[in-house]
């Protein structure tokens, strides 16, 4: 084979191994909306995609999230996780408003 052929050779194999790869990992059908506090104790907002709730609260609770104040902190604890849509609430009326604000 000349050196051209080999290398597009080469190309298509690596190429379909990271097709393969990426056909393997499935991406998340479930979005979820979190009321956490972060660790400066302000109350952040995360929406999340996720195969399930124990899945969201898991990447919830490695998150960096921008606090209601801007400042930016590492998750400290959950408060809720709802999953979107499906005409679910946060219990937290107040936070409930909030969060309606933001998707205007």
């Amino acid at each position: 084979m000349s050196g051209h052929v080999m290398r597009l050779s080469v190309i298509v194999g690596l190429l379909l191994v990271a097709f393969e790869a990426a056909a393997v990992k499935e991406i998340p059908r479930h979005s979820y909306k979190c009321q956490l506090v972060s660790e400066t104790g302000s109350d952040a907002y995360l929406e999340i995609q996720a195969h399930s709730l124990e899945d969201a609260k898991r990447l919830a609770k490695s998150a960096s999230v921008e606090d209601r104040e801007g400042l930016e902190a590492p998750v400290k604890a959950i408060k809720e996780c709802i999953e979107a849509g499906h005409s679910t609430y946060f219990k937290d009326s107040e936070f409930q408003r909030y969060t309606e604000r933001l998707a205007q």
